[in-house]
C-alpha cells in the first residue's frame, strides 16, 4: 500500500472516529434534554381529587406549560408581583391562590443548557385577577420564549394531561396567605368607611356655613366621587335653610366661590381625560382611574349648577 493511500484512509479513520463522537455527542445532549425537562410530580389526575375548592374570596391561577422537545431543558423562574412563585416545568402545571386585585407576571430571562447564545429575554404580563376567577397562563418555549391568558376552557382541558411540578410552596399555604391579605384589606376598608361615616356626619352637619362643602375638595379624607355625594347629601338636607338664614353678602360669596369650583373641575376633568386618552394611544390598559376621575368631576358640576342657580334665584329675589 503507498504511502498516499496510508494516509487517506488514516484520515477516513480520524474523520470517522469524529464523526461517531459527534454523534454520540448529540445523543447525549438530547438524552440531557430529554432529562432535563422531564417532570418528577404526580399527575394531574392522580392528585384531582386533592385540589381544593376555590375560595369565593380568592382568585386562582394556573401555569401551565404542554410537552415539548424543543426548549424541553429550560426551566425558566417566573414571579408574580415581584414574588417567586415556581419554575416552568416541561410537561407540567401548577397553581397558586391568590387574592383580588392587579398582578404583574414576570417570567425570568434564562440561559439554555449549553449557553451557544445570548440569554432569552424577560416577559411580562399584566392582569387583573377577581374573586372566584380562574386564570390560565401558558408558558410557549418556541421561538422567544414568552406566555399568554388562555381560554378557562381551553386551560382547563390542557392541564388534565400535565403533571404537578415547579412551584415555590404548596397551594394550601398559598391559599391561607391570600386569606391573609383578604382579611387585612378589609379591616382596611372598614376602618376607611367608619371614618368617611364620621366626617360625612361632621360636614353634613353644616346648614349655615358651607364653605368647606363647596370646595373641590373639602377634606383629604374623600375620594372625589365621595366628596360628590357628600355635596349630594347636603344639598338635600340643608340647601334651603343655608338660603333662608343666610345673609345677601355671603349668599354673594358662596356664589364666586361655586363659579370657581366648577371652572377648578371642568380644568381637573379634561386633564383626566386627556391623561386617559394619551394611555391608550401608548397601548396601556390603566386608563380606567383618570377616565372615572373624569366622570366624577363631570358629576360635581352637574351637582353643583342647581345650587348655584338656587343662590343665585334668593341673591336676585331679595334685591326686588
Amino acid at each position: 500500500m503507498t504511502k498516499s493511500r496510508c494516509g487517506a484512509l488514516a484520515a477516513c479513520l480520524t474523520l470517522r472516529k469524529r464523526l461517531t463522537s459527534g454523534i454520540c455527542l448529540l445523543l447525549a445532549l438530547c438524552a440531557l434534554q430529554l432529562l432535563n425537562g422531564c417532570t418528577t410530580g404526580p399527575s394531574y389526575s392522580a392528585m384531582k381529587s386533592s385540589i381544593q375548592p376555590l375560595d369565593p374570596r380568592l382568585g386562582r391561577i394556573y401555569f401551565y406549560r404542554t410537552y415539548n422537545f424543543v426548549g424541553g431543558a429550560l426551566r425558566p423562574e417566573m414571579s408574580l408581583n415581584g414574588m417567586p412563585i415556581g419554575k416552568s416545568v416541561n410537561g407540567g402545571f401548577f397553581f397558586t391562590d391568590c387574592a383580588p386585585g392587579s398582578y404583574e407576571f414576570l417570567l425570568h430571562s434564562i440561559a439554555g443548557p449549553i449557553p451557544i447564545g445570548p440569554p432569552t429575554p424577560e416577559f411580562k404580563l399584566s392582569f387583573k385577577l377577581a374573586a372566584g376567577q380562574t386564570i390560565y397562563i401558558r408558558y410557549i418555549p418556541v421561538e422567544l420564549p414568552h406566555c399568554e391568558l388562555v381560554d378557562p376552557s381551553i386551560g382547563a382541558a390542557k392541564v388534565q394531561g400535565l403533571t404537578y411540578d415547579g412551584a415555590v410552596e404548596d397551594p394550601a399555604k398559598s391559599a391561607k396567605e391570600a386569606l391573609e391579605i383578604v382579611a387585612q384589606e378589609e379591616k382596611k376598608r372598614t376602618l376607611t368607611a367608619e371614618e368617611t361615616k364620621r366626617a360625612l356626619a361632621q360636614f353634613t352637619g353644616q346648614d349655615a356655613d358651607a364653605r368647606e362643602i363647596f370646595k373641590l375638595q373639602p377634606s383629604s379624607q374623600f375620594s372625589v366621587t365621595q366628596a360628590t355625594e357628600l355635596l349630594i347629601t347636603w344639598k338635600n338636607e340643608h340647601l334651603n335653610a343655608l338660603l333662608q338664614r343666610t345673609k345677601t353678602e355671603e349668599l354673594r360669596s358662596y356664589v364666586n366661590q361655586i363659579e370657581h369650583t366648577i371652572l377648578q373641575a371642568t380644568d381637573a376633568s379634561e386633564k383626566e381625560k386627556d391623561e386617559a386618552q394619551q394611555l391608550l394611544a401608548g397601548g396601556a390598559t390603566n386608563e380606567t382611574k383618570h377616565t372615572e376621575l373624569a366622570r366624577a368631576y363631570r358629576l360635581r358640576i352637574e351637582v353643583l349648577k342647581p345650587i348655584l342657580a338656587a343662590i343665585k334665584e334668593e341673591v336676585a329675589n331679595r334685591s326686588k
